[in-house]
C-alpha cells in the first residue's frame, strides 16, 4: 500500500486544528468559541501492537528486516508483516503496489482539508473521527527511475545530476515501490548502492530520501538516542504534537527496522524531568476527542496555578500540555491570553530554560499554527555561525514529503522572515547537496 494519509507531522498533509482560528501563537484569543472538533487526528482504527494490523503496508521484497546500525543500512525490507488487509493508503500515491503485507505506507493521519492560506483564516468545520478518505493517485511506474538510477551510478564515476533528477522529485507514495523494484531488478538495495556511490550530506539527503516517512520518523528516533548524548530537539519534533495512531505507526516502524522497541531506547536514554516528559507522550490514552470548553478552562486555571509563587510546578504544566491534542492546546493558548492578559509562550519561556523550554514552547507553537513553527525550525537550522545539516535535511525531507503543506511553510518563512526559503537554502549550502534540497522544495 502506499502513503496517502496525511502525516500529521512537520506540516505532513495536516490543515490547522479545528476549534480555534488559526492565527499564530503569537496573537490574541480566536473570536470563536473552542468547542469543535479538532483537527489532525482522523487517524485510522486503533493499533494494538506489533505489524499485524494493517499499518505501513510497505509493499516490498519479501524479505526479513534491514541490519541494525547506521546509515549505510539496507533500506527496510518491506513486506513481510502478515498483517490485515491495508488501510486506504496516504501521501497522494498512486494504486498499491506489491501487497505482500508490510505496513501502511505513507499516512499517520486522515487526509488533509482544504488549507485557506495558513495563516489567517479559520479551517471549515469537518467530521470528528472520521477515518481516512481513499485518495486517487496517479499510477507509478518505477522502472524508468530505477534506470536512471543504476545507470547514473554504474561503471566508474557518479552522475550526481541524475540522481538528483529522480530523488529530489520523488514523491512519499513512490518510495516503497521504487526500493521494490529496484531491488528486483539489480540485485541490490537502491539505498545501499546510493550510499557507496556518494559522501556527506548528500549522502545523508540521499539515504534519508529511501525511507518512507514513518521509516524516517523512526530512523530518526534511532539516531538521536544512540552512542553518546541524546539529541532531545530531534525527539520533540518526531514524537511531540503526534496523534495516537501516528505514535503507534512510528513505534511499528521502529521495531521494524531495529528489532528494538521504541518507547523502551527512548526513555532509558533519558533521565529527570525529559524522562518523565516522554513517559507521557509515549505512553498516554487516546486524545482524539472534541475541545470541551470547561476542561479548556480549567486547563488554563491550573497552568496559571503552576506559574505562580516560589518555583513552578513543571510535572503539572508537563502534564497538561503533553496529555492534549493539539486543538485542546490552540483553545488553552487562545483561552490563557485572554484570562491573563499574557501569551502562554511568554509564560513558559520565563518559566522554563534549556530543553524543558524548547520542548514545551514547541507543544504551543506547532498546536497554534504549524507552518510558522516549522519555518522557525527550518531558520533554526540555518540561523547564526554554521547550518545543522542534518536537521536541516531533516526537515526538508519531512517537508518534502508533505506536497500540500510545503506552500504553506514556504508562505510562512517568507511572511516571518522576509526572504525566500530557497534563496536562504542555497546560500546556506552547496554543490550536490544544495541542489538536492533546493529540488526538494521545488518540486
Amino acid at each position: 500500500m502506499s502513503y496517502n494519509q496525511g502525516y500529521n507531522q512537520g506540516g505532513y498533509n495536516q490543515g490547522p486544528p479545528q476549534g480555534y482560528n488559526q492565527g499564530g501563537y503569537n496573537q490574541g484569543p480566536p473570536p470563536q468559541s473552542y468547542n469543535q472538533p479538532p483537527q489532525g487526528y482522523n487517524q485510522g482504527p486503533p493499533q494494538h501492537g506489533g505489524y499485524n494490523q494493517g499499518g505501513y503496508n510497505q509493499g516490498g521484497y519479501n524479505q526479513g528486516p534491514p541490519q541494525h546500525g547506521g546509515y549505510n543500512q539496507g533500506p527496510p525490507q518491506h513486506g513481510g508483516y502478515n498483517q490485515g488487509p491495508p488501510q486506504h493508503g496516504g501521501y497522494n500515491q498512486g494504486p498499491p503496489q506489491h501487497q505482500q503485507g508490510g505496513y501502511q505506507q505513507g499516512g499517520y493521519g486522515g487526509a488533509p482539508p482544504p488549507q485557506h492560506g495558513g495563516y489567517g483564516g479559520a479551517p471549515p468545520p469537518q467530521q470528528f473521527n472520521q477515518g481516512p478518505p481513499p485518495q486517487h493517485n496517479p499510477p507509478y511506474d518505477p522502472s524508468n527511475d530505477a534506470s536512471v538510477l543504476y545507470h547514473a551510478m554504474k561503471g566508474w564515476g557518479t552522475d550526481e545530476k541524475k540522481l538528483i533528477q529522480v530523488m529530489g522529485s520523488l514523491k512519499a507514495y513512490q518510495v516503497a515501490p521504487l526500493n521494490n523494484f529496484y531491488r528486483q531488478k539489480y540485485g541490490k538495495t537502491l539505498q545501499k548502492h546510493l550510499t557507496s556511490e556518494t559522501s556527506g550530506d548528500f549522502q545523508f539527503a540521499l539515504e534519508a530520501l529511501c525511507y518512507t516517512p514513518p521509516e524516517f520518523d523512526a530512523f530518526c528516533v534511532h539516531h538521536a538516542v544512540r552512542g553518546l548524548g541524546t539529541k532531545e530537539n530531534w525527539l520533540d519534533e518526531i514524537l511531540l504534537c503526534r496523534s495516537n495512531y501516528e505514535m503507534q505507526q512510528i513505534k511499528n516502524a521502529y521495531q521494524f527496522l531495529f528489532k528494538k522497541d521504541m518507547v523502551q531506547d527512548v526513555l532509558s536514554d533519558l533521565s529527570f524531568k525529559t524522562k518523565q516528559m516522554f513517559e507521557i507522550v509515549l505512553n498516554r490514552q487516546d486524545i482524539n476527542r472534541p475541545v470541551d470548553p470547561n476542561r479548556v478552562q480549567q486547563d488554563v486555571y491550573e497552568l496559571h496555578k503552576a506559574f505562580k509563587g516560589l518555583g513552578t510546578d513543571e510535572v503539572q504544566v508537563m502534564g497538561i500540555l503533553c496529555n492534549r491534542s493539539q486543538a485542546e492546546v490552540a483553545a488553552i493558548n487562545a483561552q490563557f491570553h485572554a484570562t491573563y492578559a499574557k501569551r502562554l509562550v511568554h509564560a513558559l519561556e520565563s518559566e522554563f530554560s534549556g530543553h524543558m523550554e524548547n520542548a514545551l514552547t514547541f507543544i504551543v507553537k506547532y498546536s497554534t499554527d504549524k507552518y510558522q513553527c516549522q519555518a522557525e525550525y527550518l531558520e533554526k537550522a540555518m540561523a547564526g555561525p554554521g547550518t545543522d545539516e542534518r536537521a536541516l535535511t531533516n526537515r526538508i525531507v519531512r517537508l518534502h514529503w508533505d506536497q500540500q503543506g510545503k506552500p504553506q511553510v514556504m508562505r510562512a518563512y517568507q511572511n516571518v522572515y522576509k526572504r525566500d526559503l530557497v534563496s536562504r537554502v542555497k546560500g546556506e549550502t552547496s554543490g550536490d547537496y544544495e541542489r538536492l534540497l533546493v529540488a526538494l522544495l521545488q518540486n
